[in-house]
């Protein structure tokens, strides 16, 4: 892994690329226990952060390796829309679906 990242380090170097620190972090997969404490990540000049958890496009990912934070996550979000709906169908439900199609309010 460090050779890795010193020449990802090297490449953006050459191509005149930056890092985005911020935005980066390291996940160890394990089944359980700790991670040790002397485990450190360099890119360049800056310590990577090593993470609990990543969101990466909407999905998270957990030092576990399984998907049960991400689950309860796509769940929770699930409900809230079903709700918001809910309200919507709630309004409506004494409209006409000819009245709706015109455009008229009930």
């Amino acid at each position: 892994m460090r050779k890795m990242l010193e020449a990802l380090a090297e490449y953006c170097s050459l191509n005149d690329l930056k890092i985005n620190h911020g935005k980066s972090a390291i996940l160890i997969f394990r089944k359980k226990g700790n991670i040790p404490h002397y485990y450190k990540f360099r890119c360049g000049d800056k310590e990577i952060p090593i993470a609990k958890s990543y969101n990466y496009l909407g999905v998270t990912f957990s030092n576990s390796g399984l998907f049960n934070k991400n689950a309860s996550l796509a769940v929770g979000k699930g409900e809230l829309a079903a709700k918001s709906c809910m309200s919507f169908v709630v309004q409506i439900e004494g409209c006409s679906v000819k009245f709706l199609a015109q455009g008229v309010e009930c």
